[in-house]
């Protein structure tokens, strides 16, 4: 698996940006600014005179602190970076070591993605999930860590280390237990397609191609690994797309869990 350091990702966010202010076409100046990027001149967003960005570089450097200090510097590593619009978001995700097993020999590991974004639309805040170690598989754990507002006025690491112990409680207090649960429930392949996804976004072709290639019994831990397998190794279309997939496919399946419990 690629790891990046943190001097690679420092480099590929330090870039400046301005806001510049709007006109229409026979010059009357708008009520809104457009935030560019000085090395390149790229829009970034189109915001509010009130929005003040926070620095891409900014945000990562404080989290990777607060990172090292909550586990350790050498608990953790980088494994994916993503900037799409040319910089106007930003996605980096962390794999922490401490690991927990869902069954005998299939552990997983938390994941957090860090987020921010100079168009207004993403605020600066952290996704979870997990990592599967038995088939390098990126699940998202279906709820937001942390969201936090900074109403883009500053970072206080005190902030930071809190909303790190919320979502260390978050993924051990709620996420495991859900994926054991999952681990004990068997499901029919057939009716997952009649029951699940009828009010999501995700593909029918992708439903009925990952469906095709299991069992007819299987557990429902491994039927949403066979999903966000999917995800993590064969879709090839845009990250935040791939995100937001997974998000609706835990929900579908904690439906499942839930329904289990009745």
């Amino acid at each position: 698996m690629k790891t990046y350091t943190r001097a690679e990702i420092m480099k590929e966010l330090d870039f400046k940006v301005e806001p510049k202010p709007l006109y229409t076409e026979d010059g009357t100046r708008v009520l809104k600014i457009a935030l560019m990027r000085k090395d390149n001149n790229a829009c970034l967003g189109v915001v509010s005179p009130k929005y003040t960005p926070v620095s891409h570089v900014d945000c990562f450097d404080a989290v990777y602190d607060n990172m090292s200090r909550q586990f350790g510097s050498k608990s953790f590593k980088i494994t994916k970076f993503d900037m799409p619009k040319d910089g106007a978001r930003v996605y980096v995700t962390f794999d922490v070591d401490n690991g927990i097993d869902i069954l005998p020999k299939d552990k997983i590991l938390p994941r957090m993605t860090m987020t921010n974004s100079f168009d207004g639309l993403l605020k600066f805040g952290f996704i979870l999930g997990a990592f599967r170690v038995i088939c390098s598989n990126g699940l998202r754990a279906g709820i937001d860590m942390f969201s936090m507002n900074m109403k883009h006025m500053g970072i206080t690491g005190t902030e930071i280390t809190g909303q790190l112990n919320i979502a260390s409680t978050s993924f051990f207090d709620r996420v495991v237990p859900m994926y054991k649960d999952m681990a004990q429930i068997q499901v029919e392949n057939k009716m997952i397609g009649m029951q699940l996804f009828h009010n999501t976004t995700i593909p029918q072709r992708m439903i009925e191609e990952v469906s095709a290639k299991q069992p007819e019994m299987l557990s429902a831990w491994d039927f949403y690994n066979a999903f966000t397998h999917h995800l993590t190794h064969e879709y090839k279309s845009s990250f935040e797309r791939g995100m937001d997939f997974n998000r609706q496919i835990v929900d579908e399946f904690e439906k499942v869990v839930l329904c289990s419990k009745i």
